[in-house]
């Protein structure tokens, strides 16, 4: 049976549809984007020879969808909100000693979101304080951490202030579970904050077969055990 919680469900928009294991040209295009620039915090090279950094990159995909006035764009900007929302990276799975950098690819998309105009500016809120095992190297999927012990691997800082808002940053979404397990980290210690995500990449089946910027909203919740949660 599961228990009660201090959040129930978390909205979560992201920009870019990412097969794992497809084979399409557009699904190889994010495979290269999402495995190389986004997670490890690489460089992008343009078909005109020019390079930027991955997180000016997303945060230029952002704004231009912004001025595109898109419906489904608008959403996801929406949840980025103004300046009474701090943006709040996703730390790594690997455990950190202070809260300096909680995760390089997160915190510089954050930081360049910000930059740009979206949310009222980062901080490093959550950090690993344990290591996380890697999902890659576990057989079985109820392996897999549940969102009580995300939670119980992050850690926040002792005298940080109260934020109005918060907007998640993270690289990729698959089920959501880790995004829940930074809410409610977060929730332990402001009961009533509001928390939103934004992700540059979410997980989709199969192959993609049209353009792999696709602005959506969605919704993370629980399944009925509570442990884990699904993404819809």
């Amino acid at each position: 049976m599961s228990r009660a919680r201090s959040l129930s469900s978390l909205a979560v928009g992201s920009l870019i549809e990412y097969s794992k294991r497809g084979t399409s040209p557009e699904s190889l295009q994010a495979q290269r984007y999402v495995r190389g620039p986004v997670k490890k915090n690489q460089a992008v090279t343009y078909k005109d020879g020019r390079r930027a950094l991955v997180a000016e990159d997303i945060a230029s995909i952002v704004a231009r969808l912004s001025r595109e006035a898109n419906e489904s764009a608008r959403d996801v900007i929406d949840l980025l909100g103004d300046s009474d929302t701090t943006l709040v990276p996703v730390p790594s799975s690997k455990a950190l000693e202070t809260f300096a950098v909680p995760n390089r690819a997160t915190a510089a998309i954050a930081d360049q979101l910000a930059h740009e105009g979206f949310g009222g500016g980062a901080r490093y809120h959550l950090r690993r304080i344990r290591t996380l095992p890697k999902s890659a190297y576990l057989s079985k999927a109820t392996e897999r951490p549940d969102v009580d012990f995300q939670a119980k691997t992050l850690g926040l800082p002792e005298h940080a202030p109260a934020p109005a808002r918060v907007c998640l940053i993270d690289d990729v979404v698959t089920t959501g579970t880790t995004l829940m397990g930074c809410a409610l980290k977060l929730r332990e210690r402001y009961p009533d904050l509001e928390i939103v995500a934004f992700s540059v990449a979410r997980t989709v089946q199969g192959d993609i077969d049209s353009r792999i910027v696709v602005p959506k909203v969605e919704t993370v919740s629980f399944y009925p055990d509570g442990r884990y949660c699904r993404r819809r």
